[in-house]
């Protein structure tokens, strides 16, 4: 498992932009794991832009708590083949502020959570029951009591 991660904010009234990518091995990729959501401090604001005077945050501030649907974490990222990716939008600050450490402190969280989830999924043994029920020798001779008087009466 690798996740990769990075901040990226374009010159100007841009907001900073967090993404991340988790790769999983094939063998890992088999399990299926179920890493779920991991908390983060960092507030998500709505628009990618931020306008002067309109929809910049006062500092501390963000104009939502979360990142989605008033949940303060990351998204959940739905694999395929073994691989996902991201990205969140953060608040603008005008001090430049990035949230580099809380979002570090988020994917160790994530990081955390994904090998739990592997080494959960990994100790779910594989199971394969095959079992069959035969109809009663009682309910049998009924039964063909039942076809052989059908077969002669027409």
């Amino acid at each position: 498992m690798r996740i990769k991660w990075g901040i990226r904010k374009r010159q100007g009234n841009h907001r900073p932009i967090f993404w991340y990518e988790i790769e999983y091995s094939p063998e890992e990729a088999a399990l299926h794991p179920m890493p779920g959501r991991v908390e983060t401090a960092v507030p998500v604001p709505v628009a990618l832009f931020a306008k002067d005077g309109m929809d910049r945050e006062p500092e501390g501030e963000a104009l939502r708590p979360s990142h989605l649907d008033g949940r303060p974490d990351l998204p959940f990222l739905e694999l395929f083949g073994g691989r996902g990716r991201r990205h969140v939008v953060l608040p603008w600050r005008p001090d430049g502020e990035v949230f580099e450490a809380e979002i570090a402190q988020a994917v160790e969280g994530l990081r955390l959570a994904v090998e739990t989830a592997l080494l959960a999924a990994m100790d779910s043994a594989e199971v394969n029951i095959e079992r069959e029920a035969a109809m009663s020798e009682d309910t049998a001779r009924r039964l063909a009591g039942y076809v052989a008087r059908r077969k002669m009466l027409g």
